[in-house]
């Protein structure tokens, strides 16, 4: 999949044909470009407390 969206085919289109949803499909890439380094690592998931300051 991740293949496929590199060379130009739209993720909303795969899901349709092969049924994992467009949002699976760009976290696939998304994943596989961090592990390649094509992409910043993850950042920490935000502080949900309000700020006290």
């Amino acid at each position: 999949m991740v293949e496929l969206v590199r060379a130009g085919r739209d993720p909303n289109d795969l899901a349709r044909e092969f049924e994992p949803s467009a949002q699976a499909i760009g976290n696939w890439v998304a994943e596989a470009d961090r592990s390649e380094g094509r992409r910043d690592a993850k950042p920490p998931p935000a502080d949900p407390r309000p700020d006290s300051g």
